[in-house]
């Protein structure tokens, strides 16, 4: 499994029970993930197919909610395939499925082993905001 679709989908990761979807219902998913997928010899088709799986999975549990799937802070390998993966998925009807591609870090943003530092962080949330104020009512 390239991305955690069973452990989403089953688990509750602080307890092993299944984890009860139904009992809280969030207007926004955000995904940040395919970093280490890149440096994990994942190819681009199955980052691609893995991806649209875990998309589906996640409408699966939250049909109404807006995903968005951030990428990019510290890494570029799958840029135009999550670009390709989002016009995909709305071309298949589901047009609240969204990304985010983040510019890369300026040099007082890095923080430890290259991950972004607070400025990082402040940087991706106004980023976020502003992106999401476009489909999202606040």
């Amino acid at each position: 499994n390239l991305l955690p679709s069973k452990l989403f989908e089953e688990y509750d990761v602080w307890n092993s029970d299944p984890y009860p979807h139904e009992e809280w219902i969030p207007q926004v998913v955000v995904i940040n993930l395919g970093t280490n997928d890149g440096s994990a010899g994942v190819t681009q088709e199955e980052f691609l197919n893995a991806g649209k799986k875990f998309i589906r999975t996640i409408r699966s549990k939250y049909a109404d909610a807006q995903i968005v799937w951030a990428y990019g802070v510290m890494g570029k390998t799958y840029e135009e395939t999550i670009r390709t993966m989002v016009e995909q998925m709305n071309s298949e009807g589901d047009t609240k499925v969204h990304c985010v591609i983040f510019d890369d870090m300026a040099d007082n943003e890095h923080g430890a082993l290259g991950h972004p530092n607070v400025a990082g962080h402040r940087t991706m949330a106004d980023r976020m905001i502003a992106e999401m104020d476009q489909f999202v009512q606040w």
